[in-house]
């Protein structure tokens, strides 16, 4: 598409349209080249629309136009390419496509006309419209006499005479022999081009419609050859479906919630699979409906900058049966481009229909007939006897919708086709007959009258062929009644018969091939995609070497869907048997579709993803996935938006992303960055063990198809791990719902796919809100889905429940749940009770006693040996008191409070040296073991530092490094600062460095409230505070810069350079707001000003006492309505802001102080049992230690991994556990929607025997209730003063009663239905809030 015009890139020259796409005026330098140079304005016209988004950019720069100077200099290369490509199109139609002409007038005979000149031929057209009397071969009168003389037969020349055109015509004609093979001949098309509807408005952007005219002999392949090649249509996208509909003309009309309905289903069908839709075209019946449906349902698509519509709506019509066709043809041989045409939604009798404006292309069949719409014609007999084969308008479409679902390799598309009838007359009957032949399934709209309720019925009282006769004689009869009441009006009494003879034969030749019909029922049901996929999916079996080729095309229609129901019914039935790798293919387009419950359905049927999910498909999967082309990924099928990884990717360095080949080291270095560690397990043989187990340890063959065992790195030993990466990457929620089940650790798993997408989520750029939102949702989702397996788990076994929660996963990097969850902040998780039990036995680690305790004995040690200390013992039979004490003093409790105890000492004695032990003259002794106790600290943060268990260091800092953690580690090293400054006997400033000590230190006491519940909490709260403070000061310093700078210069006229101005204008606005006004330092000076006076008397010079404050009655103004703002507006703006604090804290408070109690619980257990500056005993100790024996902590790792057998039955049961919740949680979702659906199955197997029994009580007992009506209406016109018959009259009633009395329980059914519905929705709705 250009910038200007909408096909200007093919046609430049036929567009003279302005520009609507957007782009200011052109620039000063431009402006005469605007005028001057048409070649600007070409390049203009072909801007892009990535072009054109900078254009308006371009010309705002000096030196820049709106036109890329590239796109200037290869203008005259892009012209001739537009020409080009317009030679081809025009060359290719012209050598290809024909049309049909009549050239021997013969009128018809019994004709009411009042003129001569009104007589119309045999092929339906007046004198002046045969070929060589219109057009610009006829603009001379000798060329139009010519062609009377050679068009006239003899016969008829002296009637047809010019001068007698205007007398009547006599009463009989001349009989002249009129033969369509003769009397047609083929020339050149002179109709080609695009139509421009100029009466018409569209919403949503306008772009014209393709047009050809040809004849019905011309070849179908040429026409495809133009569709795909010339039209382009098949991209970009090609369509996987083909729906075509016929039915009723200009008496249907479609309304109210058939309309809905049938619009609803056939713009979802199309737009699901991308499909095009068929029809005659016109502006009338079922072919209107069609185009309505489409403008409700169009869109445009952009493939590479063209402008292509989203549903494309094809008309094959009759050309003769055209309104204003004259309008379409050309003149000079050269198609029209476009040409402008009048539609109308006036519809004469027996008249040319104008076309409707919402098709997208248009292939107008001459068949040579004018002015009246030939279905089938006769066929004639020649001269030599035999009679001639003419294919008419439908024939051509039915060969048409034939070729197109034709294999590729017999030259068709291989394009599935089906036919949808809405209504219709005698014609549908035979088109649906003519596509049953062909193979082409059939769906029919029940409900919408005539030959759809035809069909219909005869469907539903057919049965199959084999079991003998097709329809019962009763049956047949009631048809026949049909089939009189909808087309008999128009037919002679002696015609009646034979026609309801060929209709029955056609109707019953359809039920012949009832396997490929589908009825749906407009008023019962409004799934109509449904009904088009079932009638696709039960099409006629091929033979047993393509059956396999026709059920996996089948199988890609039905996952176009996404309908996994009827596949599992029509598709994967018992008795298939599939190939081994039959089914990959299929299940790699399912992955990349997103369609999860063909994921399931497929591996279901065999299919091992241990096999399936080599490194090739894994790279094959992200690079379908994430493609940077968006046009690429269109023809790749690769629907998924990744921008947001892409982004991502760059931010990180990764550009594998967004470049080919695919490099899958990028995907495992972002998730490393992400998780912090991990490993993609790509070898699936561990040990040497595995080696011989190469054929499956449960008859699972692992080989390749070629019989060779698999390599090592060409499978995975957690497949559904990597997928489970892959959709959480791609954003694809379900799949990695489906993907999480599948696994393995459940628990772990959810919590992995929490912590990416929260890594996610800080990558999306602020402006991307819904983005981020979503993502953090999905977190949200599962850590929920982690916290009720594990409470669940909780439920049956508590002990177990704790132990899944501190064991190291072997699936994700040997890191635990707990681990995982602090790092990617949930709470929630954390907060669990299976967590918060595993917390508490960290850090009380066997203890049974209360925390009250706990802090007497660590100061009371006698107390342990008592029973005022109970303990645990931890799986020994016995314990001496001796292992009591280490239990006891090695608990990160007893850690907790030693170090409390500790610190208040230090701090006690820190602060006897601040305020008595002082000296400036020389380092006491206490400064010396208070600085000596600091280095302890510092030594104990750097161990805690690198013992905690987070596995990288930027992982240490962000899990553990605190705002706090970091001012303490800081003031430590500024405490060594000043006792160095100090040593130096830089008193004062040593002094004012350990006031700031001191501050500090006295504010780290708050850490021994993160023990507490209570006040744990309010930490968060002063934190989150802290922060909304931060911002509140900045819009404050606003108004406080404002009033502070305007009050200083009224009060001073002028005055001198000196910091102190920058002192007064924060000092007094400042305290000020806290009541202090200094209204004294709001007047004039007086002193200064009398020391100026003095100093000028005695010196007897002018003094300038400008220089000295002066009051201004502005200033309290200003003072007034700056503390109205920020005293009152400011003030109760951040009560506000920390009330919202209060609020949203409080309400999660103790799952916040339950998440930051493992923190503590972490940091305390690595401790040392010796506080500060005991601890640093045992860390000499485990430095010298750890220098004699190196790998000491990687023996103790292996002594306690699990062993392969407990790792087994830990994974049982947490999949146990999870397949327990999952079961529980759907049965807790199911609504009354099932049973809903249940009864009104049931409700319509009872009317349809209602209706069954209805015949056959009428065609037993000859009562038929209109006959029986019609019998009343003649006995009232025979006596027109009695009553009817009274027997009759009761005998009607009886048996209407009887009907209702069974109708009605049903209809009580249905109605407590449909309140157990609305019970279930609420009941959903609850869950889903929940």
């Amino acid at each position: 598409m250009a910038g200007v015009g909408i096909d200007t890139k093919i046609y430049p020259d036929m567009v003279a349209t302005p520009n609507v796409f957007g782009g200011g005026s052109m620039s000063k330098q431009s402006t005469s080249m605007q005028k001057d140079s048409p070649e600007y304005m070409r390049a203009t016209e072909s801007l892009t629309l990535d072009e054109m988004m900078y254009s308006d950019m371009r010309k705002k720069i000096p030196g820049m136009t709106r036109v890329p100077k590239a796109k200037l200099d290869n203008i005259n290369s892009l012209k001739n390419d537009w020409e080009q490509k317009k030679n081809d199109h025009i060359n290719f139609v012209k050598q290809n496509f024909t049309m049909l002409e009549c050239h021997r007038f013969v009128p018809k005979h019994n004709q009411k006309v009042n003129q001569r000149r009104d007589l119309r031929c045999e092929c339906g057209a007046v004198l002046s419209d045969h070929a060589g009397m219109y057009g610009i071969t006829a603009r001379n009168i000798a060329t139009r006499d010519m062609m009377e003389q050679f068009l006239i037969p003899e016969p008829l020349k002296k009637i047809m005479s010019q001068d007698k055109r205007m007398d009547p015509p006599p009463k009989e004609l001349p009989k002249v022999e009129w033969n369509r093979k003769e009397s047609f001949r083929t020339s050149v098309t002179n109709a080609f081009g695009k139509i421009n509807f100029i009466n018409v408005e569209y919403t949503g952007g306008k772009k014209p419609a393709k047009y050809v005219r040809l004849s019905v002999t011309d070849p179908i392949d040429k026409l495809i050859t133009l569709m795909k090649d010339h039209w382009r249509i098949m991209e970009p996208r090609a369509p996987n479906l083909c729906i075509s509909v016929v039915g009723g003309a200009k008496n249907f009309k479609l309304d109210g919630r058939n309309r809905e309905t049938f619009n609803t289903g056939l713009i979802k069908a199309a737009k699901t699979t991308d499909a095009w839709l068929i029809s005659s075209g016109f502006n009338m019946g079922v072919m209107k409906a069609v185009g309505q449906a489409v403008s409700e349902g169009q869109s445009f698509t952009w493939d590479d900058d063209r402008m292509a519509h989203v549903l494309r709506c094809i008309a094959i019509a009759p050309w003769g049966y055209v309104r204003g066709r004259r309008f379409l043809e050309s003149y000079n041989d050269r198609g029209r481009f476009p040409a402008n045409y009048k539609t109308s939604n006036s519809i004469p009798h027996n008249q040319p229909v104008p076309l409707n404006e919402n098709h997208t292309h248009f292939i107008l069949v001459d068949d040579g007939f004018r002015n009246n719409f030939r279905s089938r014609v006769e066929s004639q007999p020649s001269k030599d006897g035999t009679k001639d084969k003419f294919r008419s308008v439908p024939d051509f479409r039915a060969e048409f919708q034939a070729r197109i679902a034709a294999p590729v390799k017999d030259g068709g598309l291989g394009i599935p086709v089906v036919l949808l009838i809405v209504e219709g007359g005698e014609d549908t009957l035979s088109d649906a007959l003519k596509c049953l032949e062909h193979d082409i399934p059939v769906v029919v709209c029940a409900g919408t009258g005539r030959a759809a309720n035809i069909l219909a019925y005869a469907y539903d009282h057919t049965k199959p062929k084999k079991e003998g006769e097709i329809m019962k004689a009763k049956y047949q009869r009631k048809l026949g009644e049909k089939i009189i009441a909808m087309y008999g009006e128009k037919w002679a009494e002696d015609e009646i018969e034979t026609k309801v003879d060929k209709i029955l034969g056609v109707v019953l030749k359809c039920c012949e091939k009832r396997e490929m019909m589908i009825i749906f029922h407009m008023n019962k049901h409004e799934d109509l995609d449904f009904a088009i996929l079932s009638a696709l999916l039960k099409g006629k079996k091929k033979s047993s070497s393509d059956l396999q080729e026709e059920t996996l095309n089948k199988l890609s229609l039905a996952m176009t869907w996404n309908r996994a129901d009827i596949a599992q019914e029509e598709i994967f039935r018992e008795d298939v048997l599939w190939k081994k790798g039959s089914l990959d293919t299929q299940l790699l387009n399912a992955l990349l579709l997103n369609k999860v419950d063909f994921v399931k359905l497929l591996l279901n049927q065999g299919i091992m993803m241990s096999e399936f999910l080599t490194t090739r498909r894994l790279q094959e999967l992200y690079e379908k996935s994430v493609c940077n082309n968006k046009r690429e990924a269109a023809m790749k099928n690769a629907y998924t938006d990744t921008d947001h990884l892409i982004k991502m990717s760059n931010r990180l360095g990764l550009k594998g992303f967004a470049t080919s080949p695919f490099d899958l080291n990028d995907v495992n270095t972002m998730i490393t960055i992400l998780m912090d560690k991990y490993d993609d397990n790509a070898n699936i043989f561990d040990d040497e063990n595995d080696q011989d187990d190469q054929d499956g340890r449960f008859g699972v063959s692992l080989r390749q198809p070629d019989g060779s065992p698999p390599t090592k790195l060409d499978t995975y030993k957690y497949p559904y791990k990597q997928l489970l990466i892959w959709a959480v990457l791609l954003n694809r929620q379900e799949m990695a719902k489906f993907f999480w089940q599948m696994g393995t650790e459940p628990i772990n798993s959810a919590i992995a796919v929490s912590r990416i997408y929260g890594q996610m989520s800080k990558f999306v750029h602020r402006n991307e809100s819904t983005l981020k939102e979503k993502i953090e949702g999905y977190k949200g989702e599962f850590e929920q889905l982690a916290v009720k397996v594990l409470d669940e788990c909780h439920i049956k076994d508590r002990k177990k429940a704790i132990m899944l929660v501190e064991r190291k996963s072997p699936t994700w990097s040997k890191m635990t749940a707990m681990q995982m969850a602090a790092s990617a902040g949930d709470q929630a998780f954390l907060a669990s009770a299976a967590c918060q039990n595993s917390i508490d036995s960290t850090l009380k680690r066997g203890i049974l006693s209360a925390w009250k305790r706990i802090f007497f004995a660590a100061l009371f040690p006698f107390l342990i040996v008592t029973k005022f200390i109970e303990v645990s013992k931890l799986g020994e039979k016995d314990t001496n008191i001796l292992i009591k004490f280490f239990q006891f003093y090695t608990a990160p409790a007893t850690k907790f409070a030693l170090y409390m105890m500790m610190y208040l000492c230090f701090l006690g004695l820190y602060t006897y040296m601040l305020l008595v032990d002082f000296s400036v003259n020389k380092i006491t002794y206490i400064e010396i073991v208070c600085i000596f106790w600091s280095c302890t600290f510092i030594v104990d943060e750097i161990y805690t530092f690198i013992t905690y268990p987070s596995p990288t260091t930027k992982g240490k800092l962000r899990d553990w490094y605190g705002a706090l953690k970091i001012a303490e580690l800081l003031n430590l090293v500024l405490h060594v600062i000043a006792f160095i400054v100090h040593s130096l006997h830089y008193n004062q400033e040593a002094k004012t460095i350990y006031c700031i000590n001191g501050t500090i230190f006295c504010i780290g006491i708050l850490k021994t409230y993160t023990a507490n519940n209570t006040l744990g909490p309010k930490l968060v709260m002063i934190k989150n505070m802290i922060t909304e403070l931060s911002l509140f000061v900045m819009i404050l310093l606003v108004f406080l810069f404002a009033y502070g700078i305007s009050s200083q210069g009224l009060l001073y006229l002028q005055r001198q350079s000196s910091w102190s101005i920058l002192k007064d204008v924060l000092y007094y606005p400042y305290w000020q707001l806290y009541g202090e006004i200094f209204l004294e330092a709001l007047d004039t000076d007086t002193d200064c000003v009398d020391r100026a006076l003095q100093l000028a008397n005695s010196s007897n010079t002018t003094v300038d006492a400008t220089y000295c404050r002066t009051f201004n009655f502005l200033v309290p103004l200003f003072l007034a309505v700056y503390l109205i703002i920020g005293n009152i507006l400011l003030l109760n703006l951040l009560i506000a802001i920390f009330s919202n604090v209060f609020k949203s804290v409080d309400d999660n408070s103790k799952e916040i102080w339950k998440y930051h109690k493992y923190f503590l619980a972490m940091e305390y257990d690595n401790k040392s049992a010796l506080a500060p500056p005991l601890s640093i005993i045992t860390h000499t100790y485990w430095f010298l230690n750890g220098l004699h024996v190196k790998h000491a902590v990687k023996r103790r790792r292996k002594v306690y991994s699990l062993l392969p057998v407990t790792w087994n039955i830990y994974s049982c049961l947490k999949k146990k556990t999870m397949s327990t919740y999952l079961r529980r949680f759907k049965e807790e979702q199911k609504s009354a929607s099932e049973k809903f659906d249940r009864l009104q199955k049931r409700v319509d197997e009872l009317f349809k025997l209602i209706e069954d029994e209805f015949i056959a009580e009428v065609d037993d007992n000859r009562f038929d209730e209109n006959r029986f009506l019609e019998t009343l209406q003649q006995q009232q016109q025979q006596r027109p003063l009695s009553w009817p018959d009274p027997e009759s009259i009761v005998e009607l009633s009886k048996f209407i009663a009887e009907k209702k009395s069974q109708i009605e329980p049903i209809e009580e059914e249905k109605k407590e239905a449909e309140l157990t519905l609305e019970e279930g929705d609420k009941k959903e709705e609850d869950i889903d809030g929940a």
